[in-house]
């Protein structure tokens, strides 16, 4: 019999013990590595569903804003309808006979008060003031959908949250394009309601001369509205569905 026998197959033993438990270690880290990657899937999988529905939303509120948008121009053609057959009228009773000095000046207040807007400018004066809300991100969507919820109960239109990135100041502010009077008090107006749901902004007036009269934008700042630095009230935020 060898004598080098049982020594042998020690070795050879020790050997297998050795490859079982580094095939036992490597089974470990290649189970940390699969739940590893199942976890991040899974995190890439909730900020696209989170991304998505802030784009369902900001698409919801645009077409919410276009329904409004078409209701208004109804009412103003009606109302627009309804001055030209007054003032038609009292044109014919100008053409049906003679008037006298009194009639005359009734028919000049009637038709001064029946004209019609002129130019674009002052038939979009006609129509409600319009914002647009700016966010960082998803994580800001909840409280941008209450500010425009509460500007939309004041008569205002919002048509839609656009996410912007980095774009956003660090201070949110109200961004404007034009000085008259009607954008001045339309200004001091959202800033006044903003503050009561614990909105804080700055005005910032741009040049554009493509801008629609009354067009607005509100860019909350960086982390607005979020859990790093909530500035809103949350007993003076009234969900209103428009």
């Amino acid at each position: 019999m060898d004598p080098q026998a049982p020594l042998q197959k020690k070795l050879n033993l020790d050997r297998l013990e050795s490859i079982r438990r580094y095939l036992k270690y490597g089974a470990a880290v290649f189970a940390v590595l699969f739940v590893g990657l199942i976890a991040l899937s899974l995190y890439r999988l909730d900020r696209a569903i989170v991304a998505k529905r802030a784009e369902f939303s900001s698409i919801e509120l645009a077409i919410k804003d276009k329904q409004l948008e078409i209701e208004q121009q109804k009412k103003e053609s009606e109302k627009l309808a309804e001055k030209i057959k007054t003032q038609n009228a009292a044109l014919d009773v100008y053409r049906s006979k003679p008037i006298d000095a009194e009639q005359a000046k009734q028919l000049k207040t009637a038709v001064e008060l029946t004209t019609v807007p002129t130019n674009v400018t002052q038939l979009a004066f006609s129509i409600p003031a319009r914002i647009y809300l700016q966010i960082s991100g998803p994580e800001q969507m909840e409280f941008a959908e209450k500010i425009a919820k509460n500007l939309q109960s004041k008569g205002y239109v919002v048509p839609g949250i656009e996410d912007v990135g980095n774009k956003v100041p660090n201070e949110s502010d109200l961004r404007y394009y034009a000085g008259d009077d009607v954008t001045l008090k339309d200004v001091r107006e959202i800033q006044a309601n903003c503050k009561e749901w614990g909105l804080v902004l700055t005005t910032n007036q741009l040049n554009s001369s493509s801008a629609r009269p009354r067009h607005y934008e509100i860019w909350l700042g960086k982390n607005v509205g979020t859990k790093r630095r909530l500035e809103v009230n949350p007993i003076l935020v009234r969900p209103v569905h428009p």
